[in-house]
């Protein structure tokens, strides 16, 4: 049996949005994050996959922005971040990088503070591009097949312990292909303590980038 990769291919996925489709579907997310980020506040903001594009978060309130977009090894025993410090989580289809996905929903999960949220972007396998994907004999990276309809991730994220908000935002529909946004949160039973100081995050390695809203 072949043993699944622990590497996310976000190297890959960046060099697929360079690509004319690529830029087409970033144009479109940026426009609907637009209407979300503004209303979700905190003190950090989590971008994971996509490009060092500042324009992805940009209409985020938050000031501290980290962008984790080349590739990264997932481990059970090595986080991506530290735990309950990350107020918003923006996935850009970082689930079809990745052969594990559940692994990485946990650790989003673990990273996420009580009542985080969590952006999800992903491609529905039922879309021409989808249907084209899944007969093509050369299955082209950073897909690794994990393409997920909107109504299965919903039941993924529930399995996660997420609660999803809203239905599904279609935002590509076109001949080639249909992606979609999800909001999702983490509800827990835990409360935040009335005096909570927050400590720095751990230094990033080389893949993180971190930035700060410009005035």
């Amino acid at each position: 049996m072949k043993k699944k990769s622990n590497i996310i291919q976000f190297d890959l996925l960046n060099q697929w949005y360079d690509t004319t489709l690529g830029l087409q579907v970033l144009h479109h997310e940026i426009t609907n994050l637009a209407d979300e980020l503004p209303e979700l506040f905190g003190y950090y903001i989590v971008q994971l996959g996509g490009p060092n594009n500042k324009k992805i978060l940009a209409s985020s309130n938050i000031n501290n922005k980290i962008i984790l977009h080349k590739n990264i090894e997932l481990s059970i025993d090595k986080p991506l971040l530290s735990q309950e410090k990350v107020d918003v989580m923006v996935a850009m289809h970082a689930l079809e990088c990745t052969a594990q996905p559940s692994i990485l929903l946990d650790q989003i999960y673990d990273a996420l503070i009580p009542n985080g949220y969590l952006i999800i972007f992903g491609f529905n396998p039922y879309s021409s591009l989808g249907i084209k994907y899944l007969l093509s004999k050369n299955k082209p990276l950073p897909w690794l097949e994990n393409w997920t309809s909107p109504g299965a991730m919903r039941d993924l994220l529930k399995k996660h312990d997420f609660t999803v908000l809203g239905k599904p935002k279609q935002l590509l529909q076109s001949y080639f292909a249909t992606s979609y946004m999800l909001v999702a949160q983490k509800i827990t039973l835990a409360t935040m303590p009335i005096t909570n100081p927050r400590k720095t995050l751990p230094a990033l390695a080389s893949y993180g980038t971190l930035t700060s809203r410009e005035n």
